[in-house]
């Protein structure tokens, strides 16, 4: 039930209220409403509104409102007066909903109450009608709407016009002087600055001669003039600008009894002596005129990659490095080149070669021309052994052809009539087989055993219950799946819910 308690008249309300199936409690749409359906009744009074102008069901039917199950509503305007006089500030109303349909039922219940205020003159604001304070009687306004007001207490105290008026002239005389008489003081003050004050001084500065400054161009050449002639000596105070200034110049100039120019003469005979040094065609870091793309000599590249790959494998063994995966061919016994050329101990891929060709041997004598690959003595020898016996089992294979033949495969294995026995007796099995019980979700393909369990369990245990189907497992008590009905009593459609 909603209680909307004080509204304005002429307001709309809103009534929701929700349906539920009676067995399980799920949310289930509701039929049968109508706006006759809604009846509204005034304070104590058994008389229904005669009218059913005003009355509205939401979203067009009232039922499933907005699309959602079980919630259902309707509305009622209070501005409607097609019964004269029902609608009135102060009353009290209850509305009723009698009688509706809910999982088979006839569900009689009151949808809420409200109480009805006068109309507010400015919306979201209530009227208020002040007529007492403190519960004694306000003034009659001298003006309407305007509240009197007598003002008796400033500040917690009692006072009046008559000593506010007092307070007054304590501010307008001070120390036996008025306040007009302070105030042509101070305008008499401010005249005599104006005129000690140069004539073309505007915006405090001498307007007719200075530049984007604010300074006359005569006052700050003068400034900068006597900046820079100050004698220094007169600035060197400890943790004066002036100080440090004048410690810095005289590291520059003097460092070890060297002046600047001394070390600066240095640098540049160092400088001189590495040039002479360097090769003549040295251009950007390197011999310019011998260089390949690389930025070294060509003769040099080559030397470079000659001392490479003649360098000694023994001493490049450490784990995770180049040297080490490519390995030393007569030390190390797990190396890539010990690996594919030379080890048959079984553990690489020189054994599983040795491995295949041993099945080739067998695959030959199982079909009747047996032959021996040998032990092979490389890689590609022992390669070029397993495609020829390849070729051997081809045509030796009765019913078998090579790649790319034109043979039936198998065409020489008779039909036996055990194994007819044993595939009828592995099919008799798997009929017998017990169905799991399971089922795809909704939306997924059913296996070929599922849509079996599927339908047989729909043909024996289902219930219906106004739209909804409930499918049981073999139990008769556990739900396997649901379908939803298009219409309770007179439905053309199903699909599964879950």
């Amino acid at each position: 039930m909603i209680s909307h308690g004080n509204v304005p008249i002429n307001s709309v309300l809103p009534f929701f209220f929700d349906a539920f199936d009676g067995g399980t409690g799920a949310s289930i749409t509701m039929t049968g409403i109508a706006i006759t359906d809604i009846e509204i009744y005034k304070g104590i009074s058994m008389t229904q509104r005669a009218s059913d102008a005003g009355v509205v069901l939401l979203d067009t039917d009232g039922i499933d409102v907005d699309g959602v199950t079980g919630i259902h509503g309707f509305s009622i305007d209070t501005s409607d007066n097609t019964d004269a006089g029902f609608y009135a500030a102060g009353s009290f109303y209850t509305v009723v909903v009698a009688s509706v349909t809910i999982d088979g039922q006839t569900v009689n219940f009151v949808a809420g109450t409200f109480r009805l205020m006068a109309a507010e003159a400015i919306a979201g604001k209530p009227k208020t009608d002040v007529d007492a304070w403190l519960g004694t009687a306000a003034a009659t306004p001298t003006v309407a709407g305007v509240p009197e007001v007598d003002l008796t207490h400033v500040a917690g105290a009692t006072t009046n016009v008559s000593a506010l008026a007092t307070n007054v002239d304590a501010i307008l005389t001070d120390t036996g002087t008025t306040l007009q008489a302070e105030v042509d003081g101070i305008q008499a003050d401010t005249e005599d600055i104006q005129a000690r004050l140069p004539a073309a001084l505007v915006g405090g500065r001498i307007d007719a001669t200075v530049d984007g400054t604010g300074l006359e161009a005569a006052a700050a050449a003068a400034i900068a003039d006597a900046v820079w002639d100050e004698a220094a000596t007169g600035h060197t105070d400890a943790g004066k600008a002036g100080e440090q200034l004048w410690t810095d110049i005289d590291a520059i100039l003097v460092d070890t009894a060297t002046t600047l120019q001394g070390e600066l003469d240095g640098i540049q005979a160092d400088t001189e002596d590495i040039q002479a040094r360097l090769p003549a065609a040295l251009v950007g870091g390197r011999i310019d005129a011998t260089v390949d793309g690389t930025g070294l000599e060509a003769a040099a590249a080559a030397v470079i990659a000659d001392a490479v790959w003649d360098e000694d494998a023994t001493g490049h063994q450490t784990g995770g490095t180049f040297g080490q995966a490519i390995g030393d061919p007569g030390a190390n016994t797990e190396t890539m080149y010990d690996a594919v050329v030379t080890d048959a101990a079984g553990t690489n891929v020189a054994a599983d070669i040795i491995d295949v060709e041993g099945k080739v041997d067998d695959l030959e004598s199982r079909l009747g021309t047996p032959s021996d690959l040998g032990s092979g003595a490389s890689v590609a020898a022992n390669l070029v052994d397993i495609e020829a016996q390849t070729d051997d089992i081809g045509a030796a294979g009765a019913g078998l052809t090579e790649a790319g033949g034109t043979g039936d495969h198998l065409t020489a294995i008779t039909w036996n009539a055990d194994w007819d026995a044993e595939v009828q007796s592995e099919v008799a099995d798997a009929l017998e087989a017990t169905i799991a019980d399971s089922i795809p979700a909704d939306g997924t393909r059913p296996s070929v055993k599922q849509a079996l369990y599927m339908i047989t369990q729909f043909m024996l245990e289902r219930a219906v219950s106004s739209t909804t189907v409930t499918v049981k497992k073999v139990d008769g008590s556990t739900t396997l799946f649901t379908l939803t009905l298009d219409d309770a009593d007179d439905p053309t459609s199903i699909t599964r819910a879950s």
